[in-house]
């Protein structure tokens, strides 16, 4: 499934992921990441550096085989909130850079929705 859902990135690879930054023991080793490099021919869709604006744009206008990327995001930010309240340590659940860009691609929404709203008057 992750192989046809995951189609921008150049490798994978399997990692150890480590909870405590001062320990030597992951938590859980061989996780397997998707890296997507800033390489744009084998990248095309790395949008390279950008503003919060910028990036919450191509998300809301893309679309892959599971659906738009803006669902992806919103649930990614939902559960990342779960996942804080949830556990008993929490390994950065309030990715700031994540709720920053799904603030503003909800602020994007709902600005499209009033001008269509608008347009049909």
């Amino acid at each position: 499934y992750l192989e046809v859902r995951e189609k921008q990135y150049d490798q994978k690879v399997y990692l150890d992921f480590f909870t405590d930054p001062m320990s030597s023991t992951p938590a859980v080793s061989g996780v397997m990441v998707y890296i997507a490099s800033p390489d744009q021919e084998l990248n095309k869709n790395y949008l390279g550096p950008a503003s919060i604006k910028e990036i919450a744009k191509q998300i809301i206008q893309a679309e892959g085989p599971s659906g738009p990327n803006r669902d992806y995001l919103f649930h990614l930010e939902k559960a990342l909130l779960q996942l804080g309240t949830k556990m008993d340590f929490c390994i950065g659940c309030e990715d700031k850079h994540v709720m920053d860009i799904a603030s503003e691609a909800r602020r994007i929404l709902a600005e499209e929705h009033v001008a269509v709203a608008h347009s049909q008057l």
